[in-house]
C-alpha cells in the first residue's frame, strides 16, 4: 500500500514540474499544436478543394434517371378504383461534355493562383507567429531574469538596511536615512512579488500561442543568443524577391489579370456536346388482358449559347476587372516600397540593438566596480549614506539595463527574421 502511495505521490510530483523549452523545441511544438495554425492549413486544404471542383467540370458530366408509376382512370360514373391498373417504368442515361469555354481556362488558372496565394498566406502566418513567440519568449526571459536581478537586489537592499540600521544605532547615521534604507528594501520585495505575479502570466500566455493549456506548467531555458551574422550586409534585392508578403500580392495581381480575361470570354459562346439513351416499359389492360410494350430511344446533339443583349452588364465587368487589376499592380508596387524600408530599419536597429549592448556591459563593469568601492567607503564612514545610496541605485539601473539591452537584441533579431521572411523552421 505505501508502495503504491508513493507512486502515485512520485507521478503527481513528475506531473507538477515545470517543462523545460529551449527555444527550438518551442518553435517545434507551436509548429504542431498552434490552432491558428492548424485552422490555416485547413484553408488551404478548402482552396484545394475549390479547384479540384473547377477540374471536375472538364469531365463527361453523366446522368442516371430511373422512374415507376402505375395508376388506372375510368369513365364518368365508374370508379377508377375499381379500374384494373396501367404501369410504366423507364430508364435514362444522359451525357453531356464541355467542348469549349472560353471561361474555363483562366478560371483554373485564376483557382490555381488562389491557392498558391493561400499557401503564402500560411507562410505569413507562420512568420507573424514566429515573431511573436520570439517575442513572448523574450519576455518571458525577460520577466525571470529580472525576477532572478529583484530577488538579488532584495538581498541587497536588506543588508545596507540592516547596516544603516546598525550605525543610526550607534548614533553614526540619522532617521532619514534609515528610512530610506527601509523604504528602499520594502520597494525591492514589492518588486519582487510583481515580477512572480508577471511571470505566472506570461507563461500562460506562452503556452497559449504554443498551442498547450494555459495550466501547463513552463520553464524555459536562458540560453538563447544572437545567430545573425552582423558583420554581413544582407542582400535587400535578394530579400525583396524571397519575400512571401511580395509574393502574395503579386499572385493577387495575376489573378486580377485573369479575373479581366473572365470577364472578356463572356462574350464569346460556350459549347457543348450532349447525348442520352433510354429505354421506356409498359403495361395496360384491355378487356381484362394485359398488355406489354417497350420501347427505346437515343439522341445526340450540340448545344451553343451566349447572350445577345445585357444591358452592359458585361461591359462593366470588364472595367471592374481592370479597375481591380490597376489596384493591384500599385499595391505590389506599395508594398515592395515598404518592405524595401522595413528591411533597411530592422537591419539598422538590429545592429542599434548589438551596440547597446556592448555599451551596457560596459557600464555595468564601471558601476559595479564603483559599487564594491562606496561600500567599502559608507562602512568606514568615508562618504555619507546619500552619496552611498546614489551609486547602489545606479548600479542597480546598470544591471536592468544590461538586461534589457540583451533581451531587446533578441527582439529586434526577430524583428529582422520577420522582414525577411523567416518562419518556424528557422532557428
Amino acid at each position: 500500500m505505501l508502495k503504491h502511495l508513493f507512486i502515485i505521490l512520485a507521478l503527481c510530483v513528475a506531473l507538477s514540474c515545470a517543462q523545460p523549452y529551449t527555444w527550438e523545441q518551442a518553435l517545434q511544438t507551436t509548429k504542431a499544436n498552434n490552432l491558428e495554425l492548424k485552422i490555416a492549413r485547413e484553408k488551404v486544404q478548402l482552396k484545394q478543394n475549390s479547384l479540384d471542383a473547377l477540374r471536375s467540370a472538364l469531365w463527361p458530366q453523366v446522368g442516371a434517371n430511373l422512374s415507376f408509376s402505375t395508376g388506372a382512370s375510368a369513365p364518368e360514373n365508374e370508379n377508377p378504383l375499381a379500374q384494373d391498373p396501367n404501369s410504366s417504368e423507364s430508364a435514362r442515361l444522359s451525357v453531356q461534355q464541355q467542348v469549349w469555354d472560353p471561361q474555363t481556362a483562366p478560371r483554373l488558372k485564376q483557382g490555381e493562383l488562389e491557392l498558391e496565394t493561400e499557401k503564402l498566406n500560411y507562410a505569413i502566418q507562420e512568420i507573424n507567429l514566429r515573431l511573436q513567440l520570439r517575442q513572448e519568449f523574450c519576455e518571458l526571459l525577460r520577466t525571470a531574469q529580472s525576477l532572478d536581478l529583484a530577488q538579488t537586489v532584495s538581498e541587497r537592499r536588506r543588508q545596507q538596511y540592516e547596516l544603516v540600521e546598525l550605525r543610526y544605532s550607534g548614533g553614526l547615521e540619522h532617521r532619514g536615512s534609515l528610512l530610506t534604507a527601509r523604504a528602499n528594501l520594502v520597494k525591492a520585495e514589492l518588486s519582487e512579488k510583481q515580477l512572480q505575479r508577471r511571470l505566472e502570466r506570461n507563461k500562460q500566455q506562452f503556452a497559449q500561442t504554443m498551442g498547450l493549456p494555459a495550466t501547463h506548467n513552463i520553464e524555459i531555458t536562458p540560453d538563447l543568443e544572437l545567430r545573425t551574422d552582423l558583420q554581413q550586409t544582407p542582400d535587400i534585392a535578394q530579400l525583396l524577391d524571397d519575400s512571401p508578403v511580395l509574393q502574395a500580392v503579386a499572385a493577387r495581381l495575376d489573378s486580377a489579370e485573369y479575373s479581366t480575361a473572365i470577364a472578356r470570354a463572356a462574350y464569346l459562346p460556350s459549347v457543348y456536346v450532349n447525348g442520352s439513351l433510354g429505354k421506356n416499359w409498359a403495361q395496360s389492360r384491355a378487356s381484362g388482358a394485359a398488355v406489354n410494350s417497350e420501347d427505346s430511344s437515343w439522341s445526340l446533339g450540340t448545344g451553343l449559347s451566349f447572350d445577345l443583349l445585357d444591358g452592359g452588364k458585361k461591359s462593366l465587368a470588364v472595367d471592374s476587372a481592370r479597375t481591380q487589376e490597376t489596384i493591384q499592380r500599385l499595391e505590389l508596387d506599395n508594398s515592395r516600397r515598404t518592405t524595401a524600408l522595413t528591411l533597411d530599419r530592422a537591419w539598422d536597429n538590429l545592429l542599434d540593438a548589438e551596440d547597446s549592448i556592448q555599451a551596457a556591459r560596459e557600464q555595468l563593469q564601471a558601476t559595479s566596480e564603483r559599487s564594491t568601492i562606496a561600500a567599502e567607503q559608507y562602512a568606514n564612514g568615508l562618504i555619507s549614506f546619500d552619496n552611498w545610496i546614489i551609486i547602489e541605485d545606479a548600479l542597480i539601473s546598470a544591471q536592468q539595463q544590461e538586461l534589457s539591452s540583451r533581451i531587446d537584441a533578441l527582439i529586434q533579431e526577430a524583428n529582422w527574421l520577420n522582414a525577411r521572411g523567416g518562419n518556424l523552421d528557422e532557428i
